[in-house]
């Protein structure tokens, strides 16, 4: 009984917390005490037919753009297969002159770039995805930082979470965002990346992890960074994210 009432103290107390800051908030899974973007666009396929689903070939769902988006400060986008069909075209694709300029075709298929473009005061997005193992690239950022050149100037905060994955050089690329105070990549690494490189004869715990080197530039470059969210909250979580994707604290010179 006493630890059912501590627990819901202390529920209540995060509650006020909460509200008293005035942010957006988002969970996983959403809680009462969630507090929305003043924009959410649930960016899901549409189906042409009976047999569209079944051949894979989502079509993405026009974004309706509202008539405030030029002074929208914060902004929940969640795709679904649509977007992760148009991630994957991108997936470890080396950054090249040709692939810099959001193009007619990029909107065409992106929802996200389409109201990027269209929120020119935007403070704070988040994005999520409904399917898992959708990985953000580095050619991916560079269309959203071509598409909506503003976000160099305006976004505060970037939240990039699980099941999204980052690819580790998008790191770099998110960089550009100058004026982030808030960065929340919360779950959003992968061990794909880990190459199994053991040298017996050193010091296991001065390796470098997949996402050392891109971290440090990242926090390097980002000089109004006041937060950074990594997640992995319990143990075993931990434990995984410092074996194979990023070291320690302690072991990256920046942290």
């Amino acid at each position: 009984m006493r630890h059912q009432y501590e627990g819901t103290v202390e529920h209540v107390m995060l509650g006020m917390q909460i509200k008293d800051a005035g942010r957006v908030f988002y969970t996983q899974p959403p809680s009462p005490n969630s507090i929305k973007a003043e924009l959410e666009i649930f960016d899901y396929e549409v189906e042409d037919d009976g047999e569209t689903e079944k051949k894979g070939n989502y079509a993405p769902k026009k974004v309706d753009i509202p008539p405030n988006a030029p002074s929208i400060k914060s902004l929940m986008y969640k795709g679904g297969n649509a977007f992760d069909k148009y991630t994957r075209k991108f997936r470890l694709e080396k950054i090249i002159e040709e692939t810099e300029d959001a193009k007619a075709e990029d909107f065409e298929a992106s929802g996200l770039l389409c109201i990027l473009k269209a929120c020119t005061s935007l403070e704070e997005l988040h994005i999520q995805c409904t399917n898992f193992n959708t990985f953000i690239s580095p050619v991916l950022l560079l269309k959203m930082q071509t598409a909506a050149p503003h976000l160099a100037r305006t976004l505060k905060v970037l939240s990039i979470r699980g099941p999204l994955q980052l690819e580790p050089d998008a790191l770099a690329w998110i960089s550009d965002f100058k004026s982030l105070e808030r960065l929340d990549i919360s779950d959003a690494f992968s061990a794909e990346f880990y190459q199994d490189n053991y040298d017996y004869d050193c010091d296991h715990k001065t390796m470098s992890r997949p996402y050392d080197d891109q971290m440090m530039e990242c926090i390097r470059s980002l000089t109004h960074l006041k937060r950074l969210d990594l997640g992995c909250g319990d143990g075993e979580s931990q434990r995984h994210l410092f074996n194979y994707m990023l070291g320690r604290p302690r072991e990256i010179e920046l942290w």
